[in-house]
């Protein structure tokens, strides 16, 4: 550890002796770096420089119910401002403006003036703690100081009028741009309500939500051909009725004929009766009884036993079943004596048979053509229902063709109905953002928007801010004190003399057994001290006097 301490401290006098053999060599390089600095310092033009502080200024209107159509952030947007004020046509306007350059007396603004005010602006932002900026300062450097503060204050207000003008063309951009968007969404919407209602037109029928209707009608029309049909079937028995009580109408007068043979062949023929026979026509009661059972029977085709109009008919029909048995009971003589009328008997019944029977023949003529008149009636009655069964039919097979076409249908239906949902809520949606961009574009003509306030105007520079005299001089006695130190390095290196034993040994390589002091310097310490101490008696021998 001691040598150590020894061979640091040794090296310490090394380089303070190395200093003062070479003092000259490193003052004089000292003081010209001393007059250099002060030459500079008076020598160097004056550079002032302004400043302005501007704040951004938060949206006045809460984003909760107008929401800016500016996109990007502000330091987007301060990187595109700048590069517009950057930019050569109005860098050019603030030369000519304020006249920076008098020494282009051609009135030529050349590109190195334009670069020199680049590199004199200086832009620098405030960023708060959530990384977004607040404010940012503008400066502006020069030699005339007024007009060093009158450019920074036009840049100023350079930057807030690009900004408006940014916050405005975006506005408008975004206004423009959804307007003709929804221009072209409204002509899609138009033409795709166009396909639908020329598809509803062309299907009409066999849309989705007229299946319900068209169940029903098919239910209806197949209620009305069945009741068509019963009306058919009922209107053939009462014809089938009519022509075997024509029949029968007319085997009776023929049966009365060849009795009385009071009509001749020529009348039978003018009234269309077949020859007579031998077959007993059915009496009024005999028809209407079988009239009845036909109609049971097609009420009951229809209903239950139980139905009124059933047990009516039934009734009636029992009735009619005693009469018909009374009067056959009666023609055949078999009826008992208290059944018949007073003065009727067989023998009055055949005298007076001839008398009638002409009255009789007219009767029946008439009923025969009344029932021919039915039976026309009924004939075109039955063409009207068949007529009608045929469109029933028709129609039936319309309704059960657009049944079964509704389910291919509502799938090309649907897909038409949802593009154009997917249209309308396109076109809803841009509807609401183009609303909120007007809004917006109003915030911003209105100035309730995003924008920058200067809160700091350009101050007045009292000073320069270049050159520092403290910097200069500084750097001028660093580097003269630089300068003397490398040549009294040079010069040690460039001196041959031997200093130290080391030395000799290092050259010689033969080691050193004594040393001789040098006695200048032995003497100049002695000499020193005996001064010294000498003065320090005198001191001592004159204060003792004294006293």
């Amino acid at each position: 550890m001691e040598e150590t301490n020894q061979d640091l401290l040794q090296l310490v006098r090394d380089y303070l002796g190395m200093v003062w053999r070479q003092k000259m060599w490193i003052i004089l390089p000292l003081i010209g770096g001393i007059l250099i600095a002060g030459v500079l310092i008076v020598k160097l033009p004056k550079i002032y420089r302004s400043k302005t502080l501007i704040l951004v200024e938060a949206q006045k209107v809460p984003e909760e119910y107008v929401k800016s159509a500016v996109s990007g952030t502000v330091e987007g947007r301060l990187s595109t401002i700048q590069q517009q004020i950057m930019s050569r046509s109005l860098i050019e306007k603030i030369i000519k403006k304020f006249g920076l350059y008098p020494e282009n007396s051609n009135g030529v603004i050349t590109e190195e003036a334009v670069g020199r005010i680049r590199n004199n602006i200086d832009v620098r932002t405030t960023v708060a703690r959530n990384n977004n900026i607040e404010a940012f300062s503008i400066s502006f450097q020069g030699k005339d100081p007024v007009m060093v503060m009158n450019v920074t204050n036009e840049l100023a207000s350079l930057f807030i009028e690009e900004n408006l003008k940014i916050r405005e063309q975006l506005v408008e951009g975004t206004t423009e741009f959804l307007d003709n968007e929804l221009k072209n969404l409204k002509e899609t919407l138009e033409r795709q309500e166009a396909r639908i209602g020329e598809f509803k037109r062309m299907n009409m029928g066999e849309l989705p939500q007229q299946l319900e209707a068209n169940l029903r009608s098919l239910d209806r029309i197949q209620s009305d051909l069945l009741a068509t049909q019963l009306a058919k079937r009922s209107a053939q028995d009462r014809k089938l009725v009519l022509e075997k009580t024509i029949e029968l109408t007319r085997q009776r007068i023929e049966r009365a004929a060849s009795q009385e043979r009071e009509i001749d062949d020529k009348t039978l023929l003018e009234s269309g009766i077949a020859p007579p026979t031998a077959e007993r026509p059915p009496s009024p009661q005999m028809l209407k009884l079988i009239q009845k059972k036909m109609d049971l029977a097609n009420l009951q085709t229809e209903y239950k036993e139980t139905y009124p109009d059933i047990i009516m008919l039934k009734r009636e029909i029992q009735e009619l079943e005693d009469q018909v048995a009374l009067t056959e009971m009666s023609e055949a003589g078999t009826l008992p004596a208290g059944l018949r009328e007073p003065g009727q008997n067989n023998q009055s019944d055949r005298r007076r048979a001839p008398l009638r029977v002409p009255m009789g023949f007219e009767l029946e003529r008439s009923h025969i053509a009344e029932s021919q008149r039915q039976i026309q009636t009924i004939e075109v009655e039955l063409n009207t229902l068949k007529e009608r069964e045929i469109g029933l039919q028709k129609q039936i097979q319309l309704y059960e063709r657009r049944v079964e076409n509704v389910p291919a249908r509502e799938q090309d239906l649907a897909v038409l109905e949802r593009d154009y949902e997917n249209t309308k809520k396109n076109y809803e949606s841009l509807l609401d953002k183009k609303l909120n961009a007007q809004i917006s574009e109003n915030l911003e003509k209105r100035q309730k928007g995003e924008q920058f306030r200067i809160l700091d105007p350009a101050n007045f520079p009292e000073r320069p801010f270049k050159p520092v005299p403290m910097q200069i001089g500084l750097m001028g006695i660093a580097g003269g004190l630089g300068v003397g130190i490398a040549l009294a390095f040079i010069r040690e290196k460039l001196d041959s003399s031997i200093r130290k034993p080391e030395e000799v040994e290092r050259i010689t390589s033969v080691p050193v057994l004594a040393s001789i002091p040098d006695f200048d310097e032995e003497l100049m310490i002695t000499e020193k001290y005996l001064s010294k101490t000498a003065v320090n008696d005198e001191k001592t021998n004159g204060e003792t006097s004294h006293t």
